[in-house]
């Protein structure tokens, strides 16, 4: 029996640029239920989004203080590949909202 490779972690570069992109998508004006969102909430929803879209599941929990939260796959922790998927994810959703991106590279 094979011992299982662990596939190579995301790079600084995908790191970059997905940050770049969910920049581009707050500072765009775009609202998401009610509100315009900080990068770092469109970080949330895109993860989301695209593990949801990619047939992951994700749980909502009750939190320690009764507040909703969601357990949700770390970015920090996606292959080179799935990060790539989630580049692109976040590409076409911006696309498709006519949100205009900057290149990111």
């Amino acid at each position: 029996m094979g011992v299982a490779v662990p596939l190579p972690k995301r790079t600084l570069s995908q790191n970059a640029i997905f940050h770049a992109l969910c920049g581009d998508i707050a500072k765009s004006g775009k609202e998401w239920a009610g509100c315009q969102r900080t990068a770092k909430e469109w970080k949330t929803l895109l993860i989301s989004a695209h593990a949801t879209a990619t047939g992951l599941e994700a749980d909502v929990v009750i939190g320690l203080e009764g507040e909703m939260v969601e357990i949700r796959e770390s970015s920090a922790s996606m292959s080179v590949e799935r990060s790539t998927s989630l580049i692109e994810y976040t590409i076409a959703w911006a696309v498709m909202n006519g949100i205009k991106i900057r290149d990111p590279r």
